[in-house]
């Protein structure tokens, strides 16, 4: 019995500059071009970005971000470290955590010690502190506890 598998064409690798929209399958973003939709790899919806194509199915685009043009707060940084996207800023802020399929967690490596009161990061000990979404509407509503915690740490750390 053979399996039919999903065909990507490879294609010529090209490049738009989008706004990433909402949460995708397994922690990347997703945004829409021309009438079609884009998933992007290493992306967090509100993000602007520019985004490399190189795969294409049936009005679907699959890329990853190669560059982020409007992060959350200007000093942040971007790489990737552990085969995920990090963010840091004098010290690691947080990391995707891949994987799961029904929503994205962010770990915040030093969670515990981000000052202030934040209700969307969960977890207890002492260091590391998780925040998850399941769909974009969740996304929305977290919006602004993700962007305090983030600015939060950038202010502790620029002390």
């Amino acid at each position: 019995m053979s399996r039919r598998k999903h065909r990507q064409s490879r294609i010529q690798p090209y490049r738009l500059s989008l706004t990433l929209e909402d949460i995708a399958y397994e922690g990347g973003a997703l945004a829409r071009h021309d009438g079609s939709v884009v998933f992007a790899d290493y992306g967090i919806p509100g993000e602007e970005a520019v985004v490399e194509v190189d795969r294409e199915r049936k009005g679907v685009a699959i890329g990853r971000v190669v560059e982020v043009l409007s992060p959350a707060d200007d000093r942040v940084e971007e790489s990737v470290k552990w085969k995920t996207p990090t963010f840091s800023y004098e010290g690691n802020i947080l990391s995707f955590t891949l994987g799961a399929k029904n929503f994205v967690s962010l770990m915040f490596h030093q969670g515990a010690k981000i000052p202030g009161h934040s209700p969307s990061l969960e977890g207890g000990g002492g260091t590391a502190r998780y925040m998850r979404f399941g769909d974009k509407d969740e996304l929305d509503a977290k919006r602004r506890d993700l962007e305090a915690a983030i600015v939060a740490w950038c202010e502790l750390k620029a002390r």
